[in-house]
């Protein structure tokens, strides 16, 4: 523990460090308002030295890396027959990554930066600016799609990517970086000179902190605190913040379920949980994890379980449920454990109770159930005009119908359409006698009448694993769809839809389906409420701008993919469509802006080079479409014979 200085000395230093940071520290910081951890070692010597050794600290390397040997070499191969080959190899003071295709085609592409470390392994960025000798419309940066996996030796398929064998470059050298991802990309892994990464790159103490340099300058006019970003003293929500910056994933999940957001989702899994909810936003990050240190797991079982236990416990002041397996410790292994992600292991942010294990409770009464009186449930409602209709809807339930089934038949709230369901529902807006009722709601219960003066309510709190049980039902409902069973499909679905009526994917699915079969118009409804339920999500858009294609409704399909672009502008697919609708309305000029568009956020679009060589050949640029031409038939030699 360091010892704690004197005001006296405090400002002595501030005076050095105010004096001295403009001579060295901005120049090693490698930004202008960055002092450099160098700075900040001087006050802070042995949290700054704990820190450098962090993997975070260490996630960015450069050309090189000291992990792997200067003689390594490693081959992965995927597909049968004639499989594909990925090559990494080291070549003295840099690295190559070789895609080798089913023909024999090599392609050799050099390593730009590898980032990552020794926890999971070694990500490989590479670079592209033509292919074949044509120039690809601008140079992309693009994530291998195999990584080094360190625990295992070997090159791995990397996180999050498609499983498939690839069939064409596009896919096979790996995901092509958007310029605005690239840029959270390099930031987050502490791209030299990035928010406070200095010229050694890695996150850094000003990666989290902020400016070191205003912090020198705040402490020389006597106020330490200023200037800083300390979580200790933020709110819960600002403590994420800081962590958000890069531990939220790719892109907007609308919807999420816990298998989305296992890579680099963290923030906002455990923005999902009942525990940070229910606990006022009271549960963070840095409550389990010590930025400055990296965790063992003895650490996050121990520490995690102080967490834990500060509100699932009888010595807490208004406790929350009891575990019946283990109330004592070992508290992440069951809530947030170890997912395989191929050969990696993800751990689980999503707190909650996984029925997955088997866990026998050893007791399991009211003497466990929580005290902490809930601020949100996920919850349905029947409302009836009279107390006599509210008590026939009442017998049904007692006598085992679905409550979905007896609100959507007896139900006067606008909710019965959708079986009467709420979803989420903040107690503290709801009528006091609705709160009320709801307070005394455990999961999956219904309570009796509610007297609301001239109208009557019934309740139901949902069960605990509602959206699992649907998502079961609707992974089912793929499986049935890929089979080439679309009515045992549907009605999968539909189940699906009864569990949880607001599932987006499920929703989407339905949509999609439905259209699929010929029924343009009931599937454009389906994709309606979809996108009204989720406004932002672009993949809701997409779908329905197809739909209503079909039905001729070109404007509204325009006006659906331009929505879909501006909510999802990294996805090369929206591009195509909306630039094939342009120019079926007869706006040519607009169908070339936007394919050349497309092609700035993914220029090994085999398809948008294609469809825009047919726009270029038939409005005169007859150079321009042989080269798009060409450019699509080397990144998909398949795609001009289809």
């Amino acid at each position: 523990m360091e010892a704690v200085e004197s005001p006296a000395g405090m400002l002595f230093r501030a005076a050095l460090l105010l004096f001295f940071a403009p001579l060295c520290f901005r120049g090693d910081s490698g930004e202008a308002h960055y002092a450099g951890s160098q700075a900040c070692s001087l006050c802070h010597k042995d949290i700054a030295a704990s820190q450098t050794h962090t993997a975070m600290a260490r996630t960015w390397h450069g050309v090189v890396t000291s992990l792997l040997p200067v003689s390594y070499h490693a081959i992965a191969r995927e597909g049968s027959g004639k499989p594909l080959a990925y090559e990494i190899r080291r070549q003295g003071g840099h690295f190559e990554y070789s895609t080798t295709m089913p023909d024999g085609t090599k392609v050799m592409l050099p390593v730009k930066a590898i980032v990552g470390g020794e926890r999971h392994g070694l990500s490989f960025l590479v670079s592209i600016e033509n292919l074949n000798g044509i120039p690809l419309e601008r140079p992309a940066l693009i994530e291998a799609r195999y990584v080094y996996n360190t625990p295992h030796d070997a090159l791995a398929l990397s996180p999050g990517f498609p499983s498939e064998t690839p069939k064409s470059y596009e896919t096979a050298f790996g995901r092509v970086i958007s310029p605005t991802f690239e840029v959270k990309c390099l930031t987050c892994h502490g791209e030299p000179g990035t928010l406070g990464a200095g010229k050694q790159g890695g996150v850094r103490c000003e990666s989290c902190h902020g400016s070191g340099f205003e912090h020198i300058q705040s402490i020389g006019k006597g106020e330490p605190g200023a200037s800083m970003r300390n979580p200790k003293v933020l709110t819960g929500e600002q403590s994420l913040e800081i962590c958000a910056q890069c531990h939220t994933g790719f892109a907007y999940q609308a919807d999420p379920l816990p298998s989305e957001l296992l890579v680099s989702s963290q923030v906002t899994a455990l923005r999902q949980t009942e525990c940070f909810i229910q606990s006022g936003k009271a549960v963070t990050c840095t409550g389990c994890h010590d930025g400055h240190r990296d965790a063992t797991h003895a650490d996050a079982e121990n520490t995690s379980a102080k967490v834990c236990l500060g509100c699932h416990s009888s010595q807490a002041r208004q406790r929350a449920a009891i575990c019946p397996v283990n109330s004592s410790d070992k508290c992440v292994g069951c809530h947030m454990p170890l997912v395989d992600q191929g050969t990696f292991h993800m751990t689980d942010h999503w707190i909650r109770i996984h029925p997955e294990p088997g866990v026998a409770a050893i007791k399991h009464d009211e003497s466990l159930r929580s005290q902490a009186p809930p601020l949100r449930e996920f919850l349905r409602i029947i409302v009836t005009d009279a107390r006599t209709k509210a008590e026939a809807a009442a017998q049904r339930l007692a006598g085992g119908e679905a409550f979905f089934d007896v609100a959507h038949e007896m139900s006067s709230d606008a909710s019965a359409s959708a079986g009467g369901y709420l979803g989420e529902t903040w107690l503290s807006q709801m009528r006091p006698e609705l709160a009320a009722a709801a307070r005394t709601l455990q999961y999956g219960a219904t309570t009796g009448i509610v007297d609301m003066g001239n109208r009557w309510a019934i309740l139901q709190r949902m069960p605990r694993d509602f959206k699992a049980e649907a998502d079961e039902l609707f992974r089912q409902a793929s499986a049935l769809k890929l089979r080439g069973d679309i009515k045992g499909a549907i009605d999968k679905d539909k189940q699906a839809l009864k569990i949880y009526p607001h599932f987006l994917r499920a929703l989407t699915f339905m949509g999609v389906t439905v259209g699929e079969s010929g029924s343009a118009q009931e599937a454009s409804q389906v994709l309606s409420l979809a996108t009204h339920l989720y406004p932002d999500d672009a993949t809701a858009q997409f779908d329905l701008g197809l739909t209503l294609g079909a039905l001729g409704n070109g404007a509204g399909q325009i006006q659906a993919f331009r929505r879909a672009v501006e909510l999802d502008p990294d996805n090369d697919a929206i591009y195509e469509s909306l630039g094939a609708a342009l120019y079926s309305a007869g706006d040519w000029r607009g169908a070339i802006d936007v394919c050349r568009h497309g092609l700035q956020v993914d220029p090994l679009s085999a398809k948008l080079y294609f469809n825009l060589s047919i726009m270029l050949g038939q409005h005169g640029d007859a150079e321009g479409a042989e080269r798009a031409k060409a450019l699509a038939s080397n990144i998909d030699p398949d795609m001009v014979l289809r």
